[in-house]
């Protein structure tokens, strides 16, 4: 059973400050200033109701600002790719960066910063197809290019995912594999016709940030891997894997084939199909009973019931 759920609105405020004012505002928060060598003008991003970016919170939906974070900023007045860096000292949502303005109004946000970018309607980037469980975050590329005045000259933006998150919600109790540490999870993509090109998962993509869609071209691949670098155990035989794909590379029809790779040498295989289209800055979740697969655990190539 495959199970949809939208991914909050966010809505992130920027307010440009100064001097003792800053430091003050700050305070406020209970956040710390980022490094003045970021730049001379200090930005709060709030992210309300949740969800924004770069740290994978407990509901396995939400992800948050993490220290670090860069997002790019254009504004009306010219200014191109303006870098703001987050000083944010914990995952939150909401978060203090700071850049140079340049005295601009915003017009268009994205994250993550891409060094050189200069058209907000063609930014280069790219989803990576090996994905990094301990930074899930990173492949949560954002736009925004919904900007208002807040009270007291605040700018609020909003910002949405430009992505579709998959989650494997996996369950192998009762198995071989209920004690077992993840190593991987890999999910190919194949097209609903076999005459039909393989989809692009992951790989190279500009993004548009006038309606905030992405275009997939250039080096791309069928799947997406989540991999932990350390044995990830499956706590009572159970373990969610999230990781971010292309929208537009899953229609109806589209087959999903799941495998997971445990460090003791174990595999388990299974295959979803959509029956809709994926849409973006939306989560869906499988849910992957272990028991009963038949022949579909194995443990060095051998085949186990």
């Amino acid at each position: 059973m495959i199970k949809e759920k939208s991914m909050r609105y966010i809505k992130t405020i920027f307010a440009v400050v100064a001097g003792l004012a800053a430091v003050m505002a700050c305070n406020k928060l209970g956040e710390e200033l980022s490094d003045p060598a970021n730049g001379t003008d200090t930005v709060i991003a709030l992210i309300q109701k949740g969800e924004t970016k770069t740290y994978l919170g407990a509901d396995k939906v939400s992800t948050f600002w993490s220290a670090g974070d860069k997002i790019g900023l254009f504004t009306e007045e010219g200014g191109n790719n303006l870098e703001f860096v987050a000083s944010t000292q914990a995952h939150a949502d909401k978060g203090i960066f700071t850049g140079n303005m340049e005295e601009g109004t915003p017009i268009y946000g994205y994250y993550p910063y891409v060094s050189g970018a200069t058209d907000h309607t063609a930014i280069k980037m790219h989803l990576a197809s090996e994905q990094d469980a301990d930074a899930i975050g990173d492949y949560d590329f954002k736009a925004s290019n919904s900007i208002s005045m807040g009270e007291d000259g605040v700018y609020e933006l909003g910002f949405t995912g430009v992505m579709t998150m998959l989650s494997v919600e996996i369950n192998a109790t009762a198995t071989p594999m209920e004690s077992s540490t993840l190593k991987s999870v890999t999910m190919r993509v194949t097209p609903p016709a076999k005459a039909d090109a393989a989809p692009a998962v992951t790989g190279d993509f500009t993004m548009n940030l006038t309606d905030k869609s992405v275009t997939f071209e250039g080096e791309t691949s069928d799947y997406a891997k989540l991999v932990w670098d350390e044995p990830y155990p499956l706590s009572g035989g159970k373990a969610t894997a999230s990781m971010f794909v292309n929208p537009a590379s899953i229609v109806p029809g589209s087959q999903l084939h799941v495998t997971i790779e445990t460090y003791d040498g174990a595999t388990a295989t299974t295959t979803f199909t959509a029956a809709k289209a994926c849409k973006p800055n939306t989560a869906y979740s499988f849910e992957m009973y272990l028991h009963g697969l038949n022949g579909a655990i194995t443990y060095g190539g051998n085949p186990i019931s």
